[in-house]
């Protein structure tokens, strides 16, 4: 005779569904606060071991919870998230060809560090997607003092008021601005990402709220002109662009009129970066695409050799790095002087996430990438707006799918934890949020 189920038990489930549920909701809105503020001033690396490791952690965290939930009986969840058949299947094939690629890397150990990063990443989208009925507009708003902090700290640091870390007297003093995140550039990019939800949450919400994206929105954008990151300026003005033009034809023209004034006012006092942008052009002219990219073109030439060796599979997750020198000798060989490149440099990224990609995981892998931020967009953009996050979400969703694919031609924000925890998080809102 089959076994009595104990009614006492059965009727505790559910309520420990929901707890566990609550407590995930609260597990992802502190790592979304804590990851971007977390850094390590004794270690040799102080930003990106910390951040990996507590982006793992929150992964694992989430998936063992997720699973003592559904083995306790309350498996609703779960079936409610696989009816989202194209965002399962996709993650599923993206986990999976990224292990076929291990195991077909030519250099193992780096493809299998790499798999792991994507495995506990996955686990924090999945976290996320399962915790967002609980989630309220709390995760939007601890992203306020995460921005705020680190553009203080940039700031100060970038004028030489005050440095918490350890600089090497000789450096470049730009270089030392790293806020609690990493180098100028990964903040650039972080703060471009944070941008986009932000200033998407002040126009959709009403009330106290609205200033105070509105206030996190400014912190953004001023940490990334602060960060002086070109790319991440010109992804952010694509990201705020589209976000105009999704919500209106008006404002949209409202927006453009603003953008024109405030570059022309950051031209008239001589900000940097935006002098950069309008001399952009001349230098690529006089002095050539490696200047002026400042020598990204050689690992971007690198990237386009290994995807000319192996079309198909790629040089494995993780591979670049290992792989980069005995490119680079052949790319300086076969472009001479063209390229800037030293021969003891080496990159450990391409700058250049879509060759990246593209060079390690080859094209099926990049097809699945471009495949999931289509599936993304078509989820949230199909939501049906009943409450503010849903409007949130759809809203949100190719603003900062814009502004991601323009961050990726010159930045690697899928390579650095602190952006690609923040990538998935935000991934999880757009599919958690979603309502047809």
């Amino acid at each position: 005779m089959p076994a009595k189920r104990d009614p006492d038990l059965m009727a505790t489930r559910p309520d420990f569904a929901t707890r566990v549920m609550v407590v995930l909701a609260w597990i992802v809105t502190a790592a979304t606060l804590i990851v971007p503020l977390a850094a390590a001033p004794d270690l040799l690396d102080r930003f990106r071991i910390l951040k990996e490791a507590i982006t793992r952690a929150e992964g694992i965290l989430g998936l063992f919870l997720i699973v003592v939930a559904t083995a306790l009986g309350n498996a609703d969840r779960i079936r409610e998230m696989l009816r989202a058949r194209a965002v399962v299947a996709i993650v599923i094939a993206g986990v999976v060809w990224t292990a076929v690629m291990t195991v077909t890397s030519s250099h193992r150990p780096s493809s299998i560090e790499s798999l792991v990063s994507v495995i506990t990443s996955v686990l924090v989208f999945m976290t996320v997607w399962y915790a967002a009925p609980r989630l309220s507009l709390t995760i939007l708003d601890v992203l306020v003092p995460a921005v705020l902090i680190n553009t203080v700290f940039a700031a100060l640091q970038e004028y030489g008021l005050y440095q918490p870390f350890y600089i090497d007297p000789l450096s470049y003093r730009h270089l030392s601005a790293t806020a609690l995140i990493g180098n100028p550039n990964i903040v650039g990019s972080y703060m471009a990402l944070a941008a986009i939800p932000l200033a998407t949450a002040a126009v959709r919400i009403h009330g106290w709220r609205r200033w105070w994206y509105t206030f996190g929105a400014f912190c953004a954008v001023s940490g990334v002109f602060v960060s002086r990151t070109t790319t991440a300026v010109i992804a952010l003005m694509v990201g705020l662009a589209v976000l105009a033009f999704t919500l209106a034809a008006r404002r949209a023209l409202a927006f453009a009129l603003l953008l024109v004034l405030l570059f022309g006012i950051g031209y008239l006092s001589d900000m940097r970066v935006i002098l950069r942008l309008v001399a952009l052009p001349e230098r690529i002219a006089t002095e050539g695409w490696e200047v002026a990219s400042s020598g990204r073109m050689t690992p971007a030439l690198v990237a386009l050799q290994m995807v000319r060796d192996h079309p198909v599979t790629g040089v494995g997750p993780g591979a670049y790095q290992f792989q980069y020198m005995s490119y680079q000798v052949r790319v300086r060989q076969q472009y001479g002087g063209r390229v800037r490149g030293v021969g003891a440099t080496s990159f450990g990224e391409a700058h250049n996430d879509h060759l990246q990609l593209l060079a390690e995981t080859g094209l099926p892998g990049y097809l699945l990438f471009l495949g999931t931020l289509g599936i993304l967009i078509r989820t949230a953009r199909r939501t049906a707006p009943t409450d503010e996050r849903h409007g949130i979400a759809r809203t949100m969703a190719l603003p900062l799918a814009a502004a991601f694919a323009v961050l990726c031609l010159a930045q690697f924000p899928l390579h650095v934890a602190v952006t690609r925890q923040l990538l998935m998080t935000i991934a999880g809102l757009l599919v958690g949020w979603s309502r047809r």
